[in-house]
C-alpha cells in the first residue's frame, strides 16, 4: 500500500480513520465529522454509507461471482475428453462433407 492511499484513509481534520460517505457533500467523514455535521440518526441513515456496510455488499458480491466461478468449474470438469474429440471430429467431418 503506498503511503499516499494511506494518508487518504484519515481525515485531515480530527486525523481519524474514515468511517462513512457523506452523499450530499460527496466526501469521505469520521466519526467526529458525523457528530459534527449530523444533527440526528434519520439524518445519518439517509445521508451517509457507512464503510462497513460497503465491504460487506462487496464480500456478498464476491462470494456470489465465486461460487459461480466454482461451478463452471465443475461443469467443466464433467464434460469427458472424448466427448470434446467427437464434437470436433464431427464439426471437420462436416465441413468437409460441405467443400465436396
Amino acid at each position: 500500500m503506498s503511503q499516499s492511499s494511506i494518508a487518504e484513509e484519515y481525515c485531515p481534520i480530527s486525523g481519524d480513520l474514515y468511517v462513512a460517505w457523506d452523499k450530499k457533500n460527496q466526501k469521505m467523514v469520521c466519526n467526529q465529522c458525523i457528530y459534527k455535521e449530523i444533527e440526528s440518526v434519520e439524518q445519518a441513515f439517509e445521508q451517509l454509507t457507512f464503510t462497513s456496510y460497503v465491504a460487506s455488499d462487496l464480500k456478498d458480491l464476491f462470494d456470489e461471482k465465486f461460487a459461480a466461478y466454482k461451478n463452471s468449474l465443475q461443469k467443466m470438469n464433467q464434460i469427458a475428453p472424448q466427448q470434446i474429440q467427437q464434437q470436433l471430429e464431427s464439426t471437420v467431418n462436416l465441413f468437409f462433407e460441405t467443400i465436396d
